[in-house]
């Protein structure tokens, strides 16, 4: 896989990252199971960037993440690192997003 390095003195990334959106039924019916599935494939392919949101299925998203790394032990720390955005609300009336 190939990295990128963010900034001049910043981590590497993956060129490919997950997007997190995915592990909440956002696009189709899916499971933590298959969420994990992804995550431990994408690790066998070098990716180790992920990108989600506490608004990603209400911070389902956030869950599987935390769900999938508590069960790697003393590496979990290590193995991706982790865009989030934050502040960002859904009216629940009118379903409009605003910062």
């Amino acid at each position: 896989m190939q990295k990128r390095q963010l900034g001049k003195t910043g981590p590497h990334l993956s060129a490919i990252g997950i997007g997190a959106m995915s592990f909440t039924d956002f696009y189709g019916k899916t499971s933590a199971a298959e969420s994990h599935q992804v995550m431990t494939a994408a690790l066998d392919l070098g990716v180790n960037h992920i990108d989600t949101a506490n608004v990603y299925g209400g911070g389902l998203s956030e869950t599987v993440i935390g769900s999938f790394l508590a069960k790697q032990g003393a590496q979990k720390t290590s193995l991706f690192h982790i865009a989030t955005k934050a502040g960002i609300a859904v009216d629940k009336e009118s379903g409009r997003r605003y910062i």
